[in-house]
């Protein structure tokens, strides 16, 4: 399952970076302090083959797909089907659930560059693989 730090849009395994911030506190990417209450638990919607998709317009995510997500729900979906169906004409609630939000809880870039459907079981991006690595070679070194 991925999480994303709510402040700077960073996608983490949240099997790497729990115990990273319950022994340092911090963020790995940023440094700054990070709390559990500061992820957002990312939901992936799935088609009938098992393919990661967006949940409005069946669209299968790939490499290319511009992904966001919404800060309340954690909902991941494409942009074009936030932009047509929640931006433009202004309806601020969430397209699965109709949970209201503010434009300012749109989540943009959660997962540029895919590297993958089923990697570590879930999306990830290059920058996640390679925090998750700095992750735990930090907590195998004790730093």
């Amino acid at each position: 399952m991925c999480v994303v730090e709510a402040n700077h849009a960073t996608i983490y395994e949240l099997l790497a970076i729990i115990p990273f911030i319950r022994e340092h506190g911090t963020d790995p990417k940023t440094g700054k302090r990070l709390a559990p209450s500061d992820l957002i638990r990312l939901n992936f919607f799935e088609n009938s083959e098992g393919e990661r998709c967006d949940p409005v317009s069946f669209k299968v995510f790939n490499e290319h797909t511009h992904l966001v997500a919404i800060r309340p729900s954690g909902n991941v979906y494409t942009k074009e089907s936030i932009e047509r169906l929640n931006i433009k004409p202004q309806h601020w609630h969430d397209l699965m659930t109709d949970e209201p939000f503010k434009r300012s809880d749109i989540i943009t870039s959660v997962c540029p560059g895919l590297v993958g459907p089923r990697a570590s079981g879930g999306w990830l991006t290059q920058c996640s693989v390679n925090a998750g690595s700095k992750i735990r070679s930090m907590l195998r070194a004790g730093t």
